[in-house]
Formats: C-alpha cells, structure tokens, sequence
C-alpha cells in the first residue's frame, strides 16, 4: 500500500484565532475605504440596556449649521422691523405742536383730528382779513366752527404773547379812551364842590332782525354796507357771533371795534 500523507490538524482554539484576524482585516479595510470618501462613519453609542452590544444610531447634524440659518433670518427680521419704525417715526414727526396760529398752514391745520380742509381754509382766511388772530375765541366766528371744535384748536395751537388781545385788554383799553376823552372836553368851574355826571344810554342795534336802514342808522355805516350785511345773513341764516360781520366785504376789523358796543345778536 502506498504511503498516506499525514493530514494536517488545527486545534479549534487557533481556529477561532486566525477567525478573527480575517474579521478585524474585513473591518480595517471598510473603514480605511470610507476615510478616503470622507464619508461619516456610524456613530456608536453605549446602549444603557443589559445587553453589551453597541448600538449605531445616525450621525447628528452639527448645531453649528442650523444657527447660522436662524441668525440670517433673524436679521433679516431685524432689519425690517427698523426700517418700519424709521418709516413711522418721520411720517409722525412731520408737524410738531402746540404751533403759533398766526404761523400755521393749511397742512398743519388739516393734519390735526378734527380739522377739515374747510375749517382749515376758513381760519386762514379770517387771519389774512384781521391781519392776524389776537384771541382763539375769535375763531367761533368761522363758519363751521363750534365750541367742540374750537377745543380742538386750542389743544394743537396758541396765540404768542405778542399778539396776544383779550377781552379784559380791550375793555381796559376802551375804558383808559373814555376817561381821555371826558377830561379834555370837559372844563369844570373853580367853585364846584360835587361833580355831575351824565350817562349816555347806548342803544343796541340787533343784526340779525335790524333792516338796512335801521343798520346803517343804528351802527353808523353806510347804506351800501348795510345792504351787505343783509346779503350775508340772508347766505348764512343768522348771525351767531359778532365776528362774523368781518365777512362782509368792506367791513374792517376797526369799524367793528368801534361800533361793536351797539351790536346785539
């Protein structure tokens, strides 16, 4: 019989050995590819169960990247929202008030809540009749102008010091009149120990029922003048306010200081 080789015999321990070398070589191998890919590789997370096996999970992103993205859209929101307050800001701060009545304009008028483009066009038309406004009360002789709107006005406006006439001044300045007057027309005798004095009843005239003569005799002005001011309450229905008079052409702002004792409404 011819000689048998002798078979070759490997311990099972040397087995298992030369097993897992070949498996950590697979394993060097996969991940020395995928280095070169720069691809990510599986993170491996302990697993808080029993079993000590790893577990993979998928690789997070990087928080970096997704705040980049909030911080771009936060300014821009950022930007928008002041470029809005800028805007509203300058559109408020067109007309500053409190503002001098005898300086304002037809848009500062009209932008106030309250005043109309014809409230607004009347106050400016009285002013550039009477020369300027000495007192906000004279504004109640405006058409269209009542005590809720006056109010309004004289939340947003002044008269300046200087301009400034009130009613107090006037009879002040009325009254200083009279007493010149009496003293230089009045010569008293030596011997006269108690003065007399006469008093000149004022007749009244009332414009809203007085015809035009009645007008022209009562106030002193002419018939033609009168005629007017019978053509204005006719326009207007009644008067509500002496002032209103300065409406009438030719009517002055010193012919009705100087009759205005004899007008009654």
């Amino acid at each position: 019989m011819p000689d048998e080789k002798p078979k070759l015999r490997v311990s099972k321990p040397v087995a298992m050995i030369c097993a897992m070398l070949v498996a950590a070589a697979a394993g060097a191998a996969i991940v020395a590819d995928r280095a070169l890919k720069n691809e990510p590789g599986p993170e491996i997370r302990q697993s808080t169960s029993d079993s000590s096996a790893p577990e993979v999970t998928e690789k997070a992103v990087p928080a970096a990247v997704t705040g980049t993205a909030v911080t771009k859209r936060t300014e821009k929101q950022t930007t928008a929202t002041s470029r809005t307050t800028a805007k509203t800001t300058t559109a408020t701060a067109a007309f500053e008030y409190p503002q001098d009545i005898n300086l304002a304009t037809r848009e500062s008028l009209e932008n106030v809540n309250g005043i109309n483009r014809s409230v607004a066009e009347g106050i400016l038309s009285y002013r550039e009749k009477a020369g300027k406004i000495h007192d906000l009360d004279e504004l109640l002789g405006v058409y269209g102008i009542a005590e809720r709107t006056l109010s309004v006005i004289k939340e947003h406006f002044y008269v300046a010091e200087a301009d400034r006439v009130t009613a107090a001044s006037k009879t002040t300045a009325e009254k200083a009149t009279s007493a010149v007057t009496t003293t230089v027309g009045t010569t008293a005798p030596a011997a006269v120990t108690t003065a007399e004095t006469t008093v000149t009843e004022i007749v009244k005239v009332n414009i809203n029922e007085a015809d035009a003569g009645e007008l022209a005799r009562g106030l002193g002005i002419s018939e033609e003048l009168a005629e007017r001011v019978i053509e204005l309450r006719v326009r207007i229905g009644r008067f509500e306010n002496d002032l209103e008079l300065l409406y009438v052409e030719g009517f002055t702002k010193e012919k009705l200081l100087e009759i205005r004792d004899k007008i009654d409404i």
